[in-house]
């Protein structure tokens, strides 16, 4: 069913107010297909980062030894969301900390409370925090050489894993957002993989330009090693050196800020990753007011978007263990939400969550049996529960990032905001167009035209004017 805004007496936000569009980025994020997608990236990200870290972070380590290495990355479901929901910590006996205590506490100081769900703004941003990690651990100056490859390895590893997930994240985002299409899981992921080399070459690309800019500096630099006159020479081109600085400043802000557009481009035009590369440059420095509105309005609206799921996710586990205590036994209950990843915090303590009856004993013997692969497996999905939690939060940055670039591209091309690429050509036509007579559809053999439709039968032939 279309999701379209109807106009108010003349009045389209679609059309009068676009980035008002941006508003769609929850209900695209939370579209099934979306969190899966974002879940298994987020899974293989960390399967090969973990490979990638060495054997000494998992052991005990000196305060001398721990600078230079690698905090263990940890898996999806271990993961804090960053939200402070903590109540006042004056207060004691409080229950633990979760969105729904937070609700709670937030009557109480309301301030506090909306300025954690609506400012947490670093959960929106955690892709490309994520992004940034190991490429600021490249240029630390007490950071070892090995540890700077691992880096590189890890940064390496992020471009290919996103090049796909991204891509068809995006991807989705874009059709649903211009068509009112549901896109299969495995379409997106087909279309990303075709893409998938036009998803990396735009990021890479400009990579390349900063190094190469960098590399230049680095020989007007060398020059300046000439004797006798390579003061001179360095003064002289201390000029130019500034130009190519400007150039490399400009170069490097386009890629920080613009990097997603890149992406964005390939899933909505259909392009390569040098017309992703340009058309994000030429956006960001187009529009950068517009640019900047949308990045803050996203951070807001990203930062309650996560705190709802946080909350629906959280309240689910809740609801369900409750459930099942009705009729299971304490203990088994107990031992099932202890094993819950953190990001759920499931509130036990004060929680008395057996029945009184007999009917409990029964119960518990009966879990004796086979009750440990049973907690296992349990604990297993509150495990990809909560990874698709945390899934949300690459969810809402893909669709949030492609419906910036459907914005920025109305206001720089006009361009009407249901134009996505489909895949669908025209068949071309291996027939030789008509020309002629047949062109004017006349009968050559009869002399009469063909393209006329024949008279009714019982209406008197055809008799010009007198």
């Amino acid at each position: 069913m279309p999701h379209r805004a109807l106009p108010i007496e003349g009045f389209d936000l679609r059309r009068q107010a676009p980035w008002t569009q941006l508003f769609q980025s929850f209900r695209l994020a939370l579209r099934i297909r979306q969190l899966l997608l974002a879940a298994i990236g987020v899974t293989v990200t960390t399967v090969g980062w973990r490979a990638m870290e060495p054997a000494s972070t998992l052991t005990p380590l000196t305060l001398e030894q721990r600078a230079p290495q690698f905090a263990p990355t940890p898996w999806p479901w271990e993961r804090d969301l960053g939200f402070d929901l903590s109540p006042d910590p004056l207060d004691a006996g409080e229950p633990p900390v979760n969105a729904l205590w937070a609700l709670a506490s937030g009557l109480r100081n309301p301030q506090r409370f909306f300025s954690q769900v609506f400012g947490n703004w670093s959960v929106t941003l955690s892709p490309v925090t994520e992004l940034l990690t190991p490429g600021q651990r490249m240029f630390e100056p007490t950071v070892p050489a090995a540890e700077r490859l691992r880096a590189l390895f890890q940064l390496v590893w992020w471009l290919l894993v996103w090049g796909l997930f991204g891509g068809a994240l995006s991807r989705s985002a874009a059709v649903e957002f211009a068509r009112d299409q549901s896109t299969h899981l495995s379409g997106a992921l087909r279309f990303a993989g075709r893409n998938y080399l036009s998803f990396l070459v735009g990021p890479l690309l400009t990579l390349l330009a900063v190094l190469a800019v960098a590399v230049l500096l680095a020989l007007g630099g060398l020059l300046s090693r000439m004797p006798a006159i390579g003061p001179l020479v360095g003064g002289v081109g201390g000029g130019l050196a500034l130009v190519t600085g400007l150039l490399l400043a400009i170069l490097v802000m386009g890629l920080a800020v613009g990097w997603p557009l890149m992406f964005a481009t390939v899933s909505v035009e259909g392009t390569d990753g040098f017309d992703g590369m340009s058309r994000a440059f030429n956006y960001v420095y187009e529009r950068p007011l517009l640019y900047l509105w949308q990045i803050v309005l996203s951070l807001v609206y990203g930062s309650f978007a996560v705190f709802c799921v946080l909350f629906l996710g959280q309240l689910a586990t809740l609801l369900s263990l409750q459930g099942l205590s009705l009729g299971a036994d304490r203990t088994w209950v107990e031992s099932v939400a202890d094993s819950a990843p953190a990001l759920l915090a499931p509130p036990l303590e004060n929680t008395d969550w057996a029945l009184q009856a007999d009917h409990a004993a029964d119960v518990a013997a009966g879990l004796e049996v086979g009750g440990g692969i049973g907690d296992v497996i349990f604990t297993f999905w509150l495990r990809v529960w909560a990874t698709l939690i945390h899934g949300f939060v690459y969810s809402f940055f893909w669709s949030s990032a492609t419906l910036i670039y459907f914005v920025l591209r109305k206001s720089v091309d006009g361009n009407d905001l249901d134009e996505v690429f489909t895949g669908i050509q025209p068949e071309p036509d291996d027939l030789l167009p008509l020309v002629g007579s047949a062109a004017m559809g006349v009968d050559l053999a009869n002399g009469a035209p063909t393209n006329l439709s024949p008279l009714p039968p019982d209406n008197p032939p055809y008799a010009p004017p007198r």
